[in-house]
């Protein structure tokens, strides 16, 4: 048997990332689960290693209460897309 495997399409890694932050009780807002899945292209372990990276600087930082305050009372936000994407892309060693 042949199985043909793809990475998962947008809404895929968007529902991937809200569940496992779920899991996690990490209040992720909506434009950052969509700005880490459309930044990470290659596969569903690094669209989640992102967001254990997030949820770790989050946690030391206190940015978690932020995130969540800011997403409930003023909707997207740039800083939120800012300090994901310099989460992302920066790698763990």
């Amino acid at each position: 048997m042949i199985a043909d495997i793809q990475a998962p399409d947008l809404e895929t890694k968007i529902a991937i990332l809200q569940k496992k932050a779920e899991n996690d009780r990490f209040g992720l807002p909506d434009d950052v689960a969509e700005y880490i899945a459309r930044a990470i292209k290659s596969n569903v372990r690094e669209l989640e290693g992102a967001l254990t990276r997030l949820m770790a600087y989050a946690s030391l930082t206190g940015a978690r209460s932020r995130f969540r305050r800011r997403s409930r009372c003023c909707g997207t936000s740039s800083l939120h897309r800012k300090n994901a994407s310099r989460l992302i892309s920066s790698r763990s060693a």
